[in-house]
């Protein structure tokens, strides 16, 4: 019985840690980056349905290529404007959007 106890005891801490983990880690990523985002923007974009992961990844992407007008929040607007026509397993989509909007086409991988 005290086995079951401390499974069950584990088994809840170790999926807090990795809840904890899987928010944050698009978080960290982010502010490594450079990309600038407050954690209430953070939450209201989880909250809205963005994913968070497709956006830091995409500007990182435009960063490296030069264009850096856009912030987190532009690119979660851009995304909740055109989500039905974006498919985030592939972001030469969102990428081909931001650059019709923005006027600077660019290379995209």
């Amino acid at each position: 019985m005290l086995g079951m106890a401390c499974g069950g005891v584990l088994t809840i801490a170790v999926n807090g840690l990795l809840n904890t983990y899987l928010t944050f880690r698009p978080y960290m990523k982010a502010i490594v980056s450079g990309a600038e985002a407050s954690l209430s923007d953070w939450m209201r974009m989880r909250f809205q349905g963005v994913p968070i992961d497709f956006l830091v990844d995409t500007w990182v992407t435009l960063r490296n290529r030069g264009n850096d007008g856009l912030s987190l929040s532009d690119l979660g607007s851009i995304y909740l404007a055109h989500q039905h026509e974006i498919d985030p397993n592939r972001p030469d989509t969102f990428l081909r959007r931001i650059d019709e909007r923005s006027g600077k086409p660019g290379s995209i991988e």
